[in-house]
């Protein structure tokens, strides 16, 4: 490799290394996250019948808000990262019921 040449990382791997934290950052370096994260759920319609699918779903950060608005919302998550899906799971272990998730 040639001395400028940067070495591409794999997108779930950086993910992955990042996972323990992520949380925390986004909700205390990211500005106006948490708002973000309750208006975006306020856009969801209410209805029994909504299948979700969240692209890039990560730990859940969005879907905290949006279980607590539509709880009978179904929701299908697709990441990149087994190590951010890992912690939606634990995060989510009593509604993995209406949570189908991807890698």
């Amino acid at each position: 490799m040639a001395r400028n040449e940067v070495k591409l990382e794999k997108m779930g791997d950086f993910f992955d290394v990042r996972s323990s934290t992520y949380d925390e950052y986004m909700l205390s370096h990211v500005s106006d996250s948490k708002f973000f994260y309750k208006d975006m759920a306020q856009l969801i319609p209410k209805s029994s019948s909504i299948n979700l699918l969240d692209l890039g779903c990560g730990t859940g950060l969005e879907l905290e808000e949006i279980l607590k608005i539509n709880k009978s919302i179904s929701v299908t998550g697709i990441d990149l990262s087994s190590a951010m899906l890992y912690k939606l799971k634990e995060k989510f272990s009593e509604k993995l019921y209406k949570i189908s998730l991807i890698k």
